[in-house]
Order: C-alpha cells, then sequence, then structure tokens
C-alpha cells in the first residue's frame, strides 16, 4: 500500500527513506490507509487527478509532473534492465548446468554404461554438485554407487562389528569390480 505522496508532483512512495521526493525534490504527505487504498485502485490519469482533489489540494504544475515521467520512466528502464540482466544469469546458470550434466553423461557412457544408468550417475553428481564423476582407483569405472549409513548400520547389526570391518572408513563401491575406497 502506499504511504506518502509528493505535494509538488504527485509522486506516490511505499518506503519513505528520505524525507525529499526523488523524483522532484518536494515534500512528501503521508497518506492514509483508505486514501492509499483509492489511489492504488484508479487508472493512471485519474489517480493523478484524484491526489491534486484529495490530497494535495492543488493543480499539478506541468513542469513537476514532467520530471516524475522522467523519473518513473528511468525506474521502469532500470527495472527492466536489471530484469534483463537476472534473465541472461539464469539462462547462463540453466546452460552451464546442462554442459556440466552432459559431459558427466558422456563421460559415463564413453566407459561402456547404459544410458540409463549414465543418466542415474549424472544426475546424482549434478544433486550433490560435484565438481567430477568419483573414479574407481582400481579399474578407474565412473560407475559407483555411494555407501550409505544405512548400509553400514545394517551390516553391523546383522554381521557385527566383522560385517562392518569392509565398509570402515569407505565411500564408494565400484559397480564393475566391488572395489570399496
Amino acid at each position: 500500500m502506499l504511504k506518502f505522496v509528493c505535494e509538488q508532483c504527485g509522486y506516490c512512495d511505499f518506503l519513505n527513506k528520505t524525507t525529499k521526493c526523488p523524483a522532484c525534490g518536494g515534500a512528501y504527505i503521508k497518506v492514509s490507509l483508505i486514501q492509499s487504498y483509492k489511489i492504488e485502485h484508479r487508472s493512471f490519469d485519474d489517480r493523478f487527478k484524484y491526489i491534486e482533489e484529495k490530497i494535495i489540494k492543488h493543480k499539478i504544475n506541468q513542469k513537476y509532473a514532467q520530471l516524475r515521467k522522467d523519473y518513473q520512466n528511468k525506474r521502469w528502464t532500470e527495472y527492466q534492465q536489471q530484469k534483463k540482466e537476472d534473465q541472461r544469469k539464469e539462462r547462463s546458470k540453466i546452460s552451464a548446468y546442462q554442459t556440466k550434466y552432459l559431459s558427466f553423461l558422456e563421460e559415463a557412457q564413453n566407459q561402456g554404461i547404459p544410458r540409463s544408468r549414465a543418466e542415474n550417475i549424472a544426475t546424482y553428481a549434478m544433486q550433490h554438485e560435484m565438481y567430477s564423476l568419483p573414479h574407481c582407483p582400481s579399474c578407474g569405472s565412473v560407475d559407483a554407487n555411494k555407501i550409505s549409513t544405512g548400509t553400514k548400520v545394517a551390516k553391523t547389526a546383522a554381521f557385527g562389528v566383522y560385517g562392518a570391518m569392509s565398509d570402515s572408513g569407505k565411500t564408494w563401491k565400484c559397480n564393475k569390480c566391488g572395489c570399496k575406497w
């Protein structure tokens, strides 16, 4: 909701960061909640007629009205530029994500891993923000699964300390050669 209106140019502001209007330098008038509602729910031209008649109670000088319009156009242009920059950054992020995903997928497929499994490997790497795929130290394969804490607990419960010894200090298990590292 609007809270402040400039008494010279009719510029409406939500926050009173300064005591002067950024468009023309005039002083702000604080408006009530009801007046704010009435201003916001009018057409653009009708809005300023209402401000002239009910709030500042005088005609807005054309010079100040032009200053307001220029300021609003400047703000709109800045907003559009910022929006374009944000969209460009977002597209860049998406492109980088896709490129990385495809490189992971290609690396896995080059090792003869089926596409569905390669997609799972690439997806896991992307979800966990990995910089590279884990490679088996024995065979060099990227077809590896993470050894979960649940697996370690289940082995300890089922086989005791001896069952947990094989996974102790290990994080990955190669699906190709069975090596754990």
